[in-house]
């Protein structure tokens, strides 16, 4: 199905009867002299403007500012009812453009007298011009010739209404010519319309009481057609019709206003010096830009939503802006002095820097100084003025918080690449037309899935031991899925006895921030405690997904002193047996009993150089958080008591006091020395 929107067709239907020919009851001086009259010369009388001029005056401000916004992309057609419907113009290309608009006017004269006239002649041929397909409706149809294309289009209808049930009579034609249409559609090929937005300004005379009810409503009994009542009363020079109708047309197009400030202009009077001059534009919504002003249909002048400041112009040709948006202006006054100089200023080839003059506190900062940006860039590419919005705004994410507006400070510190997985997990992608029917909304199960996932998932590395571990990947990697089988089950009781390993070898973890030198024996077994404790968190919230996941858990908890939320279930080493194969478990074995590092597969990790088998491991568990059987404890306790014992001095065995003779060899020798040598002189 291909939409088209309410503003692509617009028909305005302009009542040429009686009721507009009527002056407008607000005098313009037609005789105005800078200098004195000269004597004898009668100043001519002043004139007033018919309501039909003051409403083809805005009618061709409301077509200008379209069709130099949105060339070739909206279409506007007229309709001109009196005893009959003619029209000024079709959907064609050429036939959008000022120039035949003006000529058109100006054949068809002024205002009809007769009392024959009527605005529901040319409201039916309204309905019927919606029904008609514009150039890129048909390029549509022939392109996609089984598409079905939801015509939509709106009428503004340019009257003098007598009271409230001539509004509702016109409001019925409508309706009622749209359901005829309709029917016709089915056999003549042309469009269906599918809604229609009616758009009644009454116009009246300065000091004229008829007056009607200003409302927006959709028809109870065609919710397809929806109506809107404007009251205008026609002052001076016609200023108020003329700003309803661009109010009508900001509302319409859903279009912006900006203030061009500051732009310096050299006066007449005096050539030798400048005056800054502001200037309206009108130009479609851009995005990043903070202009998201209310729209306010009124009689009142347009104000603008975003002011920016003129700069001067020193931009080099051969440098390139990065911009997020590009939009075609027209201005509000074309026919003033500073639109004048404008417009021809930049058709000549020149652009010009704009700021954004702004407070900091607007940008999300605690200060309330101000300060201007270049975020804007006015130039002309061909005949067409483009406004372009610069990319200087920071994004909120560009750069991590620092380290006082968070637990961060570095950038490093942040855990930038597991968010992203944990992102893409929780991804949604359009279903194809071939998944019929979900069992589960895919949104309800990403807003599980975080909500499982982000109850302990730590911002930073330094406060994590487990995600810093490489060790421990294969198990946090398998421990998240929704389904685990036997096999991955086996690997992450691998993992966890492997950590079981480090911690008898007193393997150091890599916690960020430690300042440990060398080898001290309570600061790792805090640090291992804290591992297990945060590893088993981990395990218990995804522990109720299955039965697999429950496995994890128990095994965990048996290999550190645990007990098991299932004390019917076995031992660890029992558990582990089962779960392997018989040629797996000789590996196991082999692997766990020598000393070299051998990578079985890329979510297996290496083994370390020294590991105790499964029933050692049963009979003395970890010292680290697990508890203690009375056996180890004993042998721990006996362990002590024999350190503090050493060899007992042989002299104090030998000797029967506590005094004990010193070298007793060496006396021994040298007494038996003495007695061989008395022995020979003898």
């Amino acid at each position: 199905m291909s939409s088209f929107n309410l503003d692509h067709k617009t028909v305005f239907v302009l009542d040429h009867g009686p009721t507009l020919t009527e002056s407008s009851k607000q005098n313009v001086d037609f005789d105005i002299f800078s200098k004195a009259r000269p004597q004898g010369v009668v100043p001519l009388a002043p004139v007033s403007k018919s309501l039909w001029t003051c409403c083809m005056e805005a009618l061709c401000e409301y077509s200008r500012v379209v069709w130099d916004i949105f060339p070739g992309e909206k279409f506007l057609r007229y309709v001109v009812s009196d005893s009959t419907s003619t029209f000024l113009n079709s959907w064609k290309h050429e036939e959008q453009s000022m120039s035949h608009l003006m000529t058109k006017l100006a054949g068809i004269g002024p205002p009809l007298k007769s009392s024959d006239c009527s605005v529901i002649l040319g409201l039916v041929s309204a309905v019927a011009a919606l029904c008609e397909a514009t150039e890129i409706q048909q390029q549509t149809i022939t392109e996609h010739p089984g598409h079905i294309i939801e015509n939509s289009g709106r009428i503004v209808c340019i009257t003098q209404l007598k009271n409230d049930s001539h509004r509702r009579s016109l409001e019925e034609c409508v309706a009622e010519a749209m359901k005829q249409h309709n029917k016709l559609s089915e056999s003549s090929g042309i469009l269906k319309i599918s809604s229609i937005e009616l758009v009644l300004v009454h116009v009246k005379s300065f000091g004229s009481d008829c007056e009607v009810t200003e409302l927006r409503h959709v028809l109870p009994n065609h919710p397809s057609v929806t109506t809107e009542v404007h009251d205008v009363k026609a002052t001076r020079h016609g200023i108020a019709i003329g700003n309803r109708m661009l109010n009508l047309l900001q509302k319409h197009y859903n279009l912006s206003v900006t203030s061009i400030t500051g732009i310096p202009m050299k006066e007449e009077q005096h050539a030798n010096s400048s005056a800054n001059y502001d200037v309206l534009l009108m130009h479609e919504r851009l995005t990043g830009t903070m202009n998201r002003a209310k729209i306010d249909v009124s009689d009142n002048e347009l104000t603008s939503s975003m002011s920016l400041k003129w700069c001067t112009p020193k931009i080099n040709v051969n440098e390139l802006y990065h911009c997020t948006g590009a939009a075609r202006i027209s201005p509000v006054d074309v026919n003033s002095r500073p639109s004048l100089c404008l417009t021809n200023f930049l058709l000549n080839g020149r652009s010009v820097l704009l700021d954004h003059w702004q407070k900091s506190g607007e940008a999300g900062g605690g200060s309330v100084s101000s300060g201007s940006k270049n975020t804007h860039m006015i130039s002309c590419c061909g005949s067409d003025i483009f406004l372009h919005a610069l990319d200087v705004y920071r994004v909120p994410f560009e750069d991590p918080p620092s380290i006082s507006d968070g637990p961060g400070g570095r950038v490093t510190d942040y855990r930038i690449n597991d968010f992203t997985e944990l992102a893409k997990k929780a991804e949604l992608l359009p279903i194809g037309h071939r998944l019929k029917s979900v069992g589960n909304e895919p949104i309800n199960l990403s807003m599980k899935l975080l909500d499982r996932m982000s109850k302990q998932w730590p911002l930073v590395f330094s406060k994590t031991i487990v995600y810093n571990m490489k060790q421990a990947e294969p198990l946090l990697q398998i421990i998240t899925k929704e389904i685990i089988s036997d096999d991955e089950v086996v690997n992450c009781q691998r993992v966890i006895y492997h950590l079981i390993s480090m911690e008898k070898d007193g393997t150091a973890l890599p916690v960020s921030g430690s300042t440990t030198r060398g080898p001290n024996k309570h600061k790792r077994e805090e640090q291992y405690k804290s591992m297990w404790n945060e590893l088993e968190g981990l395990l218990r919230l995804h522990s109720t997904i299955s039965a697999n996941h429950k496995q994890v858990l128990d095994c965990l908890l048996k290999c550190t002193g645990k007990e098991s939320e299932n004390g019917n279930e076995e031992k660890p080493q029992a558990k582990f047996s089962n779960l392997i194969s018989v040629t797996e478990s000789k590996e196991l074995n082999k692997r766990v009993s020598t000393k070299e590092e051998v990578f079985e597969s890329p979510e297996s990790p290496p083994p370390v150089k020294k590991m105790k088998n499964e029933s050692e491991m049963a009979i003395r568990p970890s010292k680290g958080p697990c508890a203690q059987s009375i056996l180890s404890m004993w042998q721990n306790h006996m362990d002590n008591q024999n350190s503090q014992f050493h060899v007992e001095f042989c002299g104090r065995l030998t000797s029967d006091s506590n005094k004990a003779r010193l070298y007793p060899d060496i006396e021994d020798e040298r007494g038996s020395r003495q007695d061989q040598g008395k022995s020979g002189r003898s």
